[in-house]
């Protein structure tokens, strides 16, 4: 159980049962909300049972060779971290997007994301509300440009039952995820 890579920039991580994620933080997220929501209805949103979603960005000073356009796409695709319902039965509700660090970078790609590709439920959960810009956290951030439900995973939060050691998921993370 930890750390898979050597290098400080490789977060990935391995749980107990051995699986590889991509970050501790991502694990976590998973194990509570399958403790909060029960085990049948969270699902690690990878492998041959995982949805990939299709979206474009813009190519900027991109020419077409066929036509001349300055109009220039490049194709992409995304995958979320989790996803709420959607063996057999229940179907998919969620989508869930798991945040650590969050670049500018990773912003404008999940920005393109939100404005080309379809609206597939998806809700942001953040480590913490850092600041984004020098006037906007990570919550207002997602507000603004995001228009999508947006929550902080506080790792100070009441702890379980199951186990005080841990914090708890956001009880309106938890709220939301139930409707």
């Amino acid at each position: 159980m930890g750390r898979v890579g050597r290098k400080r920039s490789d977060r990935r991580f391995r749980a107990p049962d051995g699986e590889v994620w991509a970050s501790e933080y991502e694990f976590r997220v998973y194990e509570q909300l399958r403790d909060e929501l029960g085990g049948d209805t969270v699902f690690r949103n990878e492998g041959p049972d995982g949805h990939t979603f299709n979206y474009f960005t813009k190519v900027k000073s991109g020419d077409c060779l066929e036509c001349g356009s300055s109009e220039v796409v490049q194709r992409r695709t995304y995958t979320p971290d989790l996803r709420i319902g959607g063996s057999k039965d229940p179907p998919i509700r969620y989508y869930i997007e798991t945040k650590g660090y969050f670049s500018a970078e990773k912003r404008n790609l999940l920005r393109s994301f939100l404005k080309t590709g379809e609206d597939i439920g998806l809700v942001l959960v953040l480590q913490n509300d850092s600041k984004a810009t020098a006037k906007l956290t990570l919550t207002q951030y997602s507000a603004k440009y995001f228009k999508i439900p947006t929550f902080v995973w506080n790792p100070k939060a009441r702890p379980t039952i199951k186990d005080p050691n841990r914090a708890a998921c956001p009880p309106e993370l938890l709220a939301y995820l139930r409707k």
